[in-house]
């Protein structure tokens, strides 16, 4: 699905494309507006960088998985190469996702 957001229903949804070679797993929440707001940028990353699995994670969900990664607020966006965290951005300033994204997932 590349070029668009895949929303991770599950724990098998998750195990298919977490040790994929470029993957930005962007972890939200209902009640953060924060996520909210960075939501769009992270759909023009997925647009915009269709080599890289950009999956979107609920914390309610994936609680146990946020906790396997350190995850502790939404948003929360990590940076993944081989199933492995190469970065991680706990922040919503829409300048740095694009920033890492060029310098981690340059074609």
């Amino acid at each position: 699905m590349a070029g668009k957001v895949i929303v991770c229903s599950n724990i098998d949804d998750w195990n298919q494309y977490k040790p994929k070679e470029k993957v930005l797993a962007f972890f939200t929440a209902p009640w953060s507006g924060q996520a909210h707001k960075i939501a769009p940028i992270v759909r023009d990353l997925a647009r915009e960088y269709p080599h890289v699995n950009v999956v979107q994670l609920d914390l309610r969900q994936f609680e146990l998985t946020a906790k396997e990664y350190n995850v502790n607020s939404a948003p929360t966006l990590l940076f993944m190469k081989g199933g492995k965290t190469v970065d991680k951005v706990e922040t919503s300033r829409p300048y740095q996702l694009y920033d890492k994204m060029d310098i981690l997932f340059a074609q």
